[in-house]
C-alpha cells in the first residue's frame, strides 16, 4: 500500500483523474462484454480509491456516481433482463451506496493519515519541522544537488539568555517565546526555505539557492523582525547565529549541521548577539 501511495505522490491531480477515467471506461467495456454473469463491482473501487486519495472527498463522490452510471449503462446495453425493472434500479442504488460509502470512508482515512503524518513531522510546540522531517527533506535535497548543484546556506540559531527567561518567568513564558520565534521566522522566510527546531532553543534555517551576499541580506532583515517581536513582548533575549554558505555539497547531512553549529558557537564565544558567516568550499 505504501508503495502505491508513494507512486501517487508525484502525479498531478489531472494525471490521476485521467488514469482513473481510463480504468472506469475499461471496466465499463468489460461489464458490457461479460453481462450479468460476472460481477466487476469491486474493481470500480480502484479508480474511486485513486480519485479520493489524490483529489479528496468531493471528487471521490463524483467518481462514485460516475462509476455507478457506467455500470448501469454497460449492463443496460448488454441487455440484462430482470423480472422487474425495479430490481435493476435497486441493484444500481445498492452499488451507488456501496461506492459512496467506500469513498467517504477512504476520504476520512486519508484525512486521519495526513494528520498523523503532519504531527509526526512537526514540532509540537512551535509547529515548524522537527529533526526527523528535516532529515527526510535534506535527503531529497542532497539527491537533487548531486545532479545539479546550486549554492545554499544553512543558518543555526541559538537564543541568548533563554534559560534566564525560563527561570525568571516560568516555562509557560519560555514556550511562548519559542512559539514567537518560530512564528516570526516562518512568516518571514520564502516558500522554498525550511525551518526546523533542533531542540531546546536551537533552530536551523535552510536557504536553498542562496549565496553569502543574499544570505547576509536575509539574515539582517530577519534579525530586525525578531528583535522587534522580542522587544514588543519584553523578552530580554538576543540571538547568536552561525551562517554557513555551501559552495559544494558536504559529505552528509550531519556534517552540514555540524559546520553551521560550529559557526554558531563562534558567535557565542565572541560575546553573543552576533552572526558569524562562513563558506564551505
Amino acid at each position: 500500500m505504501r508503495r502505491v501511495l508513494n507512486l501517487l505522490d508525484p502525479l498531478s491531480k489531472i494525471s490521476v483523474s485521467l488514469i482513473a477515467s481510463l480504468v472506469v471506461i475499461l471496466l465499463g467495456i468489460l461489464d458490457y462484454v461479460t453481462g450479468a454473469e460476472i460481477s466487476l463491482s469491486f474493481f470500480y473501487l480502484i479508480p474511486i480509491f485513486l480519485i479520493v486519495w489524490k483529489n479528496g472527498k468531493r471528487a471521490g463522490l463524483y467518481a462514485s456516481l460516475i462509476s455507478t452510471i457506467v455500470w448501469y449503462c454497460s449492463n443496460w446495453l448488454a441487455g440484462d433482463e430482470y423480472s422487474s425493472i425495479l430490481i435493476f434500479y435497486w441493484n444500481a442504488a445498492i452499488r451507488a451506496g456501496f461506492f459512496l460509502t467506500t469513498s467517504f470512508l477512504l476520504a476520512e482515512i486519508r484525512v486521519l493519515l495526513e494528520q498523523e503524518r503532519n504531527l509526526s513531522r512537526t514540532d509540537s510546540l512551535t509547529g515548524v519541522l522537527n529533526r526527523r522531517a528535516f532529515y527526510e527533506f535534506a535527503e531529497l535535497q542532497f539527491a537533487s544537488l548531486k545532479r545539479t548543484f546550486h549554492p545554499f546556506t544553512v543558518v543555526h540559531f541559538d537564543i541568548d539568555n533563554f534559560k534566564q527567561v525560563n527561570d525568571k518567568f516560568g516555562h509557560q513564558v519560555g514556550d511562548q517565546l519559542l512559539q514567537g520565534v518560530g512564528d516570526t521566522i516562518s512568516a518571514f522566510i520564502r516558500v522554498k526555505d525550511r525551518l526546523v527546531r533542533l531542540g531546546g532553543d536551537e533552530f536551523l534555517l535552510y536557504l536553498p539557492e542562496t549565496g553569502e551576499s543574499e544570505a547576509r541580506a536575509i539574515i539582517s532583515r530577519l534579525l530586525a523582525n525578531l528583535s522587534s517581536v522580542m522587544a514588543k513582548n519584553q523578552w530580554a533575549v538576543s540571538f547568536s547565529l552561525g551562517t554557513m554558505t555551501f559552495l559544494k555539497l558536504p559529505g552528509s547531512i550531519d556534517e552540514m549541521i555540524r559546520v553551521a553549529d560550529e559557526m554558531m558557537y563562534q558567535a557565542k564565544q565572541g560575546g553573543k548577539n552576533r552572526t558569524c558567516f562562513g563558506i564551505y568550499e
